[in-house]
């Protein structure tokens, strides 16, 4: 794929709004989706926890029963004081996108998480480091996320949220005007202690802060202590890619004066957490100079994060400090729990994969506040008509021929129609219903172009699908989703470079897939067939990508042999 074209493809399909229906239609070959499928019963007040499914697994009986309970390593004999829900690095993903199962994350089910705790009768106390949105795409579409996700956290009872890259990138002032400006003293608080002239750069017009440096949680529970900062390796980014002229204060002369003004308030905290924009090597060097904070949440490089914290040693007498990465994209959530033994507070930790369990129960779908504000997101884009609205760039095709525009799988019949019937059998063909008529939670999905591109034929690219009214002939994924526009083609059917144009992973004319006998058998690959094998798997990832379809392999039986149509007769 060029460069471009798979920047393109990964800003529009991992903008965040993970909520296509894509098994249905996308994942030919698999029935096996979340939206479709009636989604298991969350029953947090059964004495039977959930238990964390295997997201690299395919969802079985046996994968049910064999994982083991949440916080199967904690005290059994008491509950917590206070349970400290900890996230961050969610980059836009407020929802998983449903195209395979089993998948991990999104809010709803993170909703759900807390509400179960919650019914177990434990105190429950959230933080988020930040990077809650993804810079790409539409910038109004990008903000609206950003507050849809704070109101979100904010029906989680989360207390304070930290700045990340994503938050600058918006940028900040825009961010915090979305959402933070109207809450006014209202939680989650925004930190980022360490910025320069927070007073004077982010002013809030009450009382309170714009971008505070600390805040206090109380309750009936242990007193928290919390304060955000942004970490040298994320400050020098900000400065040289998103904004020169912001500045930082010295993280040690915030954090002291944090800790002065926590302790002379008048119910001192308890336990101190730091939300640290910053690396964990970073983090360490921050708990070593202060270890008075129990708890740092920090950046996590990779996408999954471990399964335990990293512990430092801590002041001499007490427990060791613990250093927490929850990974990217919402998929899992850390859970710190205060339990007290011998008068002195004694942490556990549990790393929570956000699985299908905590899907919505039916008959619970109407009470739960966050569908509800994915209901008035998607609202939002269809009253907005926010598909005109995206950009179109030159499909490959139209960069060597210009006129070149799509026509629709339609008008390919006439000449290819036994290709035509393979594919009008396809869920391809059923991409665009799959988004209109049966996807729910929301609903309107059709008028999300996060959504759309990949049910559709050509959204990217100029002459490619608009909306239902101007463009019906190109809903459902089609023949040009993957052969390109087929204007030139179809009025000169004998001119070579149109036709060799349409297939762009051949390197030669002699170029071709492996026999359906070769991938059913399992048989060795020529290297060519490697060559070509790969080309196409590379188009196909263009939608059945890591985030929508993490199963996706095209040689297995499932997928290709079922989509196959090269060479066929008419019947």
């Amino acid at each position: 794929m060029h460069p471009a074209e798979q920047d393109r493809s990964r800003q529009w399909r991992g903008l965040g709004f993970r909520l296509s229906a894509l098994a249905l239609t996308l994942v030919t070959l698999t029935t096996a989706t979340g939206f479709l499928l009636r989604q298991p019963e969350l029953q947090p007040a059964q004495p039977e926890t959930p238990k964390v499914i295997d997201s690299t697994q395919p969802l079985t009986t046996a994968d049910e029963t064999a994982k083991p309970k949440l916080f199967h390593n904690w005290p059994q004999d008491k509950q917590p004081e206070l349970a400290i829900v900890l996230s961050g690095q969610m980059y836009g993903h407020i929802q998983p996108c449903g195209c395979s199962r089993p998948q991990l994350g999104g809010l709803e089910r993170r909703y759900n998480f807390i509400e179960s705790l919650k019914t177990r009768g434990w105190p429950v106390v959230g933080f988020d480091l930040g990077d809650l949105p993804n810079k790409k795409g539409l910038h109004k579409q990008s903000l609206m996320k950003y507050t849809l996700a704070m109101r979100a956290l904010e029906k989680m009872n989360y207390s304070a949220v930290g700045i990340g890259q994503q938050e600058f990138g918006m940028p900040l002032i825009e961010a915090l005007g979305s959402y933070t400006l109207q809450r006014g003293e209202n939680p989650p608080f925004v930190l980022g202690g360490n910025l320069f002239n927070r007073a004077e750069n982010f002013p809030s017009g009450g009382n309170k802060p714009l971008v505070g440096s600390w805040e206090i949680v109380t309750g009936k529970h242990p007193t928290i202590g919390v304060v955000g900062l942004i970490g040298p390796t994320l400050a020098r980014t900000v400065q040289q890619n998103i904004n020169p002229q912001q500045q930082f204060e010295n993280n040690k002369t915030v954090i002291t004066d944090a800790l002065k003004q926590m302790d002379a308030a008048p119910k001192k905290p308890e336990v101190l957490v730091l939300l640290y924009a910053g690396t964990k090597e970073e983090a360490i060097l921050a708990l070593k100079a202060f270890p008075q904070f129990q708890v740092v949440l920090c950046q996590t490089a990779e996408e999954e994060p471990p399964a335990f914290p990293t512990y430092v040693d801590g002041p001499e007498g007490e427990p060791k400090r613990m250093i927490v990465n929850v990974g990217h994209k919402g998929r899992h959530v850390g859970v710190v729990g205060l339990f007290r033994a011998d008068g002195k507070i004694d942490l556990k930790y549990h790393l929570v994969s956000l699985g299908e369990e905590f899907e919505t129960p039916e008959e619970k779908i109407e009470a739960n506040p966050v569908l509800k504000l994915f209901d008035q997101y998607s609202e939002t884009l269809k009253e907005g008509n926010f598909l005109k609205q995206y950009p179109k760039s030159p499909h490959p095709v139209q960069v060597q021929n210009k006129e070149a525009t799509y026509v629709g799988s339609n008008t390919c019949a006439a000449c290819h129609p036994a290709e035509y019937q393979v594919w009008d059998k396809s869920k391809h063909a059923q991409a665009y219903k799959a988004l209109q008529v049966i996807a729910t939670k929301p609903k309107n999905r059709n008028y999300d172009g996060e959504c759309i591109i990949c049910h559709t034929v050509g959204f990217a690219y100029q002459g490619g699908y608009v909306d239902e009214k101007s463009t019906p002939n190109l809903k459902g994924v089609g023949c040009e989703n993957c052969h390109g526009p087929g204007s030139l083609h179809m009025t000169n059917p004998l001119e070579k470079k149109f036709h060799t144009g349409l297939s762009p992973w051949k390197i030669n004319p002699a170029d071709h897939m492996p026999s359906i006998a070769k991938i059913e058998g399992g048989e060795a690959l020529t290297a060519q067939e490697k060559l070509t094998l790969n080309r196409v798997d590379s188009e196909c990832q263009k939608c059945h990508d890591p985030d929508n379809d993490p199963h996706f392999r095209i040689e297995d039986k499932k997928y290709w042999p079922q989509i196959v149509h090269t060479g066929l007769k008419k019947k």
